[in-house]
């Protein structure tokens, strides 16, 4: 319904539906599109457009991402799976955030999980091996709300004149 919607607006070249993470309601669609060239159309204007003629509401993007290429596969279908590990790291970055300050750094990478799962690797640099167990705690409880996998990495940075 959202990928036919989008598909009518005429700077729309390609466009895909996803689920994103969501801790309440387990996902919520969100669209990835890619425009033709010189479109001028804004992700703002092409979620009013969709709102404008999906009157579903569960159904409605909850926003519009506009992104330069639209992944596809040899024979040029939508490869969903980039769009998936895409809007979880969109997701859980702003998220993980909370944590920067009791960290040195921390990075997530998604991909696949055996043949049917998605996997979100969290590594965490600390400057301790102390802080381990109270950042691990802190990111289950800011992560495990949400319906992906995590594992969870910690590296210790060796600190310069140690």
């Amino acid at each position: 319904m959202i990928e036919e919607c989008l598909h009518e607006h005429p700077d729309v070249q390609l466009a895909a539906a996803v689920g994103r993470p969501d801790a309440y309601a387990g996902e919520i669609p969100v669209a990835y599109v890619e425009l033709k060239a010189d479109a001028k159309v804004t992700s703002e204007e092409l979620r009013q457009f969709a709102e404008e003629r999906i009157f579903e509401r569960p159904a409605l993007p909850a926003e519009v991402i506009l992104i330069d290429h639209m992944p596809v596969t040899a024979v040029g279908k939508i490869f969903k799976p980039d769009l998936r590990y895409d809007i979880i790291e969109r997701t859980y970055r702003p998220l993980l955030t909370e944590i920067a300050g009791d960290c040195i750094s921390f990075d997530i990478s998604v991909g696949a999980e055996g043949s049917h799962g998605i996997l979100a690797s969290v590594t965490v640099t600390v400057d301790a091996e102390n802080k381990k167990p109270a950042l691990s705690e802190k990111i289950q409880d800011i992560l495990g709300p949400y319906p992906v996998n995590y594992r969870l990495f910690f590296k210790v940075a060796e600190l310069a004149g140690t």
